[in-house]
């Protein structure tokens, strides 16, 4: 759902010039759509060119060195295939900076132990295994997409790299997955059943052993692809503080793109967190020169629901363009409006 607000990025993307910027390679020779994206966004060229470094340090720790460089050649080609969308380039540089981390690469690999997986910053799972004997081990996740869980245990065969979990718990007898060795770490597929998950819950995906404390990424509104660049991204957090900041980067979780009804020539986002949308929305109006509005459904103090509304316009901090009035009309219920761009309200 958030294609159309990626498109909106996109448009505002193109507004900045084209220059050859920060990337990890010379960007006067990128010949592809996404080399070319790459250069073109400073934000992702920075990603580039901290990878590069990192690939370096991950490859002279690894003690899988061709392992490695057959997973990076895997990623290289998954990356790719975001061609020229920023967003969605932004968001694999980042997951992929987190599975190079120092303490995610070196060491023995050892398929006992606590897993983390690198996914999207709404959709964590944590992965245990332990040796029962010589080639097999007893399996435990645990995962969630928003506010909805998923947990699944069973016992899994050892086949070389791999270990192979057919059936389990009483939640799915159906359930199937596999997990494979990748250098030093984890690549789960879910072939078959929902093994114990609910709505939208998964657990497929690349797993780090948590010995990488820190290593998992840090998300934000701008490895998110939500906003253009560093400065609208500052511009956001001075607006809204670091708690609200940090609620509207949990709702983007659901999101699908709104009509700018006021003629801003805004990119309109709505979001919200799975499995409590109803509870949990927010409202992010952005222009390419940096004019914000922002809403956000949320709890008070004493737990009841309100909107809490910002802008940085002048003439707008007190008063919600109709586009908002849009939105705040399609919430179910009365709640109350806090204008928390005003003075009597900080």
């Amino acid at each position: 759902m958030r294609t159309a607000i990626m498109m909106g990025l996109a448009c505002a993307l193109a507004g900045l010039p084209a220059l050859a910027l920060a990337a990890g390679f010379d960007c006067g020779k990128a010949r592809t759509a996404t080399e070319r994206a790459i250069c073109a966004d400073a934000a992702t060229g920075a990603l580039d060119a901290a990878l590069a470094a990192r690939w370096r340090e991950a490859l002279a720790r690894s003690r899988y060195p061709a392992e490695l460089k057959t997973d990076q050649l895997q990623w290289l080609a998954e990356r790719n295939q975001c061609r020229d969308d920023a967003a969605c380039l932004r968001r694999s540089y980042t997951r992929r900076l987190a599975e190079l981390a120092p303490a995610a690469v070196e060491g023995v690999f050892d398929w006992s132990g606590e897993w983390t997986r690198i996914g999207g910053h709404s959709s964590p799972s944590a992965l245990s295994i332990e040796r029962l004997d010589a080639d097999r081990y007893r399996i435990g996740l645990d995962a969630s997409a928003g506010a909805n869980m998923g947990g699944y245990s069973g016992d899994a065969q050892l086949d070389g790299d791999t270990l192979r979990l057919q059936g389990g718990d009483d939640s799915d007898p159906d359930c199937r997955m596999l997990l494979r060795r990748v250098h030093r770490q984890i690549e789960l597929e879910q072939s078959q059943g929902h093994c114990g998950a609910g709505a939208g819950v998964h657990y497929a995906g690349r797993y780090i052993a948590d010995a990488g404390g820190g290593a998992a990424p840090v998300w934000n509104l701008l490895n998110l692809g939500i906003v253009a660049t560093p400065a609208h991204d500052k511009a956001l957090r001075d607006l809204l503080g670091q708690d609200d900041y940090a609620a509207l980067v949990a709702r983007i979780d659901l999101g699908s793109a709104l009509a700018d009804e006021d003629g801003f020539g805004a990119t309109v986002g709505d979001y919200a967190v799975r499995g409590i949308a109803n509870n949990t929305r927010g409202l992010l109006m952005q222009t390419g020169d940096g004019r914000l509005w922002v809403a956000l459904l949320d709890f008070d103090s004493q737990g009841k629901s309100e909107v809490r509304y910002y802008s940085n316009v002048p003439g707008w901090t007190g008063k919600l363009p109709r586009t908002a009035v849009a939105w705040l009309e399609s919430i179910r219920g009365s709640v109350p409006l806090r204008m928390m761009s005003e003075p009597d309200y900080r």
